[in-house]
């Protein structure tokens, strides 16, 4: 008999799709079974679940056990945003030209010199550097980088240029390099070069007086070649420090408020509902912030949207506003931890209210301010940055009130039954079998009860069958018996005190497959639907980890083949 999936698949969709079935009973010649009978079962499923083991062989980030409530919570944690060091603080540009104007002094003293002998003359420019967002910088240490020095003189003679930035140091040496012009016999003339200026350290702070402040002084050495310095001759000097990636940056970065990027967070529980309502009664988003910057921050959400929603569509409130400020980092490499949370008391409509409506995403809108108390000395990285992670937070704390999801799955039954490229050397085929009775035995500890509808659709989305008779649900889990004589307050209010047993008979007859076939059923609908105790009447119920769950399913199969022959 070769396997049938199908009956295979409705076991596994009773149970979520998961499970151990086992899906392979083979006959053939070669196997010899004695008493073999025409109506004959087997064992498909045998699982008992316990919620406490549940929680630690589950390999799913959104699944935990909430230690301190003594109940279970799903947890959907997204990245909502993750700022690096270039998003708050970009290096500025840095870069001056200076000059040295032959006057009637210095032009005397050049043409007086014999050739081939020298002069020195010395100047100095002083820049204050114009940074991004009014940032204060007092020093950054130059992770990678290069100083371009650029020269031209309209001075026709050998010129040495040794530039000195006597804040641009590496272990304690001053930065001082030197630059060749030689005359080529027209004017101007120039020349240029680049010094690598890795792992430097460059002091804007002119001895921790002031900040965005450099100086740069020049040498000039002129070397005469014997030709005539006119009035008014220049020798032009340009620096520029280019391609610099900081290692790290001090200073007061100043106080600015962006308006962040819109972020959306999925809720998958709620991906495929079909109805009903699944409330939780107490949950929550956790924000973590996780700052290695030196640089406090507040962050302020304008609203929380759920746009597939009709009327709690967006939550304001205090836990949206009133959050603590971001702690910035004390000392480099350490990564600051600030945690918020948002919850019923402190939203409008309240989260309950949101999540009562099934979205399936969260929009966030949100802003972000730089040294939200004003002017103070900062610190930043180039490994920096400003990250926040939100948990959606769903404590197994409420009521399921006719809560349905569905899924179509497509369905080609054909193939399944082996009608397709058949093999010769099955002994059975489906035109063997006279019925298929799938027994399903369940002992639940759950305060759940859970019905379930298979449609069998043609290729046109059309419904041919239905796989239970019921045309809404045939309940297969009943929920175990609550305790609710128990006042409100006491954590024993609300379990599960005894479980419930209930079988379910699911008959298949070859009159039924040979309709699906003549009806080209290409697809199945599976829809199951979920209850909690007087949920009618919004009774809280709670899952703990002691509860369990007992599955049976066995397979009666009667056929009309005769073994005596």
């Amino acid at each position: 008999m070769r396997n049938n999936l199908l009956l295979t698949l409705l076991v596994v969709l009773v149970f979520g799709m998961t499970g151990c079935v086992k899906d392979r009973i083979t006959l053939d010649e070669n196997v010899s079974i004695e008493g073999l009978d025409p109506s004959f079962a087997a064992p498909l499923l045998n699982v008992t679940l316990n919620m406490g083991d549940l929680e630690q062989n589950i390999d799913d980030e959104d699944f935990i056990y909430n230690e301190e409530n003594e109940y279970f919570a799903l947890i959907y944690p997204k990245e909502l945003f993750s700022l690096r060091a270039n998003d708050f603080l970009d290096f500025p540009t840095i870069s001056d030209d200076f000059e040295f104007t032959a006057g009637a002094t210095e032009t005397l003293t050049l043409n007086a010199l014999a050739t081939g002998s020298s002069a020195t003359f010395t100047i100095q420019d002083d820049l204050v550097v114009i940074a991004n967002d009014n940032d204060e910088l007092e020093s950054v240490v130059i992770k990678t980088g290069f100083l371009e020095i650029d020269l031209e003189s309209e001075v026709p003679h050998d010129i040495e240029v040794q530039l000195t930035i006597p804040a641009l140091t590496i272990g304690g040496v001053v930065f001082s390099e030197s630059v060749f012009l030689d005359h080529t016999g027209f004017t101007p003339f120039g020349a240029s070069e680049s010094f690598n200026i890795s792992g430097y350290t460059l002091d804007l702070s002119d001895g921790g007086n002031t900040s965005n402040f450099l100086e740069v002084e020049a040498q000039l050495t002129v070397t005469s070649t014997g030709n005539t310095t006119s009035v008014g001759s220049d020798i032009s000097i340009g620096y520029s420090f280019e391609q610099i990636d900081y290692a790290v940056v001090y200073g007061n970065l100043g106080q600015d408020t962006q308006v962040l990027a819109v972020d959306t967070q999925e809720i998958n529980l709620f991906e495929d509902p079909n109805g009903g309502v699944l409330h939780f009664e107490e949950p929550s988003i956790a924000l973590y912030f996780f700052n290695s910057a030196g640089i406090p921050f507040f962050l302020e959400f304008s609203s929380l949207v759920a746009p597939e929603n009709q009327v709690a569509v967006a939550l304001t409130g205090p836990d949206l506003t009133n959050l603590p400020v971001i702690g910035g980092a004390t000392f480099l490499g350490e990564d600051m931890l600030t945690t918020h949370t948002i919850t019923n008391q402190g939203t409008s409509p309240s989260l309950s209210e949101m999540l009562d409506e099934g979205p399936f995403k969260i929009i966030y809108n949100s802003e972000i301010t730089k040294n939200p108390g004003g002017e103070t000395e900062n610190f930043v990285m180039d490994t920096s940055r400003l990250a926040l992670r939100a948990d959606i937070i769903l404590p197994f704390y409420g009521y399921a009130d006719n809560f349905t999801i569905a899924d179509t799955l497509d369905l080609d039954l054909e193939e399944e039954l082996g009608l397709v490229d058949p093999n010769p050397d099955e002994v059975l085929s489906y035109e063997d079998i006279e019925r298929v009775t799938l027994r399903i035995a369940v002992d639940n500890g759950l305060p759940v009860e859970i019905g379930l509808q298979l449609l069998l659709l043609d290729s046109l989305n059309n419904t041919v069958d239905s796989v239970f008779t019921n045309l809404d649900y045939e309940n297969i889990f009943e929920s175990g018996v609550i305790d609710f004589s128990l006042p409100p307050s006491d954590p024993n209010y609300g379990k599960v005190i005894q479980n419930t047993k209930r079988t379910t008979n699911i008959v298949i007859t070859q009159q039924d497959i040979q309709y699906w076939l003549d009806h080209e059923v290409k697809k199945i609908i599976v829809r199951a639907n979920g209850n909690t105790e007087m949920s009618s009447s919004q009774q809280l119920v709670k899952i703990f980890p002691e509860y369990d769950l007992d599955v049976k399913v066995s397979a009666k199969v009667d056929t009309q083949i005769d073994t005596t022959e």
